[in-house]
């Protein structure tokens, strides 16, 4: 599979051109030498396009560095300083950057909201939360109610740990809304529905107020981590259709 087949298949199953009000370049932002011809045979999945995430993808051999956050947003950018450094790595290691932004979050199946919900282990799943009139979050509710510590638990491994937690509303809690990332103040969605829990990946100290006179709770589970659950899951999917190697380079901001 080549770079312009392999766009051909993340247009139709992540329905790219279905979000128009996406500020992001999805699809190839920089493409390879030979985009009609070089066989793909490694992906590296990562949430930033960053030198970072650049110089790792080249290192494991990848021929695609596939992100979510990617180095276009809305206009081209002048090729200078870092930007300008990130470009020149990937052209002359011949990778291409491939980046896809709001489809990621909003996809039923593998996006990063339909993710965390399947994750947690939710029933009753249906779509919930917008931004510039376009669906991107998911709800559901809890088979068995949980208390907050259960549910971040669900959520993270380890040593990691939820960026922030707003215990506010119900011990027990059934009913929760996911819109992953930068999502903080669409905590009003999930009052007005009436959830009892929100979870998102960052949140402003402006709402604090707001989410504790409405009686919710909030766990912003951190950008970056509430941001990896699609990446992975879409990892595993294309390998499964397309039979190309991927690898999940984790580079945690956190935050």
């Amino acid at each position: 599979m080549t770079l312009f087949e392999f766009n051909d298949y993340i247009e139709e199953y992540l329905q790219l051109k279905a979000y128009p009000q996406d500020p992001s370049q999805n699809g190839i932002q920089v493409q390879n030498s030979k985009p009609k011809e070089k066989a793909i045979q490694k992906i590296a999945y990562a949430v930033d396009a960053c030198q970072a995430s650049i110089e790792k993808a080249i290192e494991i051999g990848a021929d695609i560095l596939f992100v979510h956050h990617g180095l276009f947003w809305g206009k081209e950018a002048v090729l200078k300083g870092l930007h300008y450094n990130r470009i020149a790595s990937l052209i002359e290691n011949d990778l291409a950057l491939y980046a896809v932004h709001i489809p990621l979050d909003a996809h039923p199946e593998v996006g990063h909201n339909a993710s965390i919900v399947k994750h947690l282990g939710l029933s009753n799943i249906e779509g919930f939360g917008s931004w510039r009139s376009m669906d991107i979050g998911f709800k559901g509710s809890f088979p068995k109610a949980k208390n907050i510590d259960e549910v971040s638990a669900l959520l993270f491994k380890g040593s990691e740990k939820a960026l922030q937690t707003m215990p506010f509303g119900k011990t027990n809690i059934s009913s929760v809304g996911v819109i992953s990332g930068g999502a903080g103040g669409d905590v009003w969605q999930a009052v007005e529905q009436n959830l009892d829990l929100y979870i998102t990946g960052e949140i402003s100290h402006d709402l604090y107020h707001f989410v504790k006179e409405n009686n919710i709770s909030v766990i912003a589970g951190g950008h970056y981590h509430t941001e990896t659950f699609g990446l992975k899951n879409l990892l595993q999917k294309i390998e499964k259709d397309l039979h190309i190697t991927g690898v999940f380079l984790d580079i945690p901001t956190n935050m």
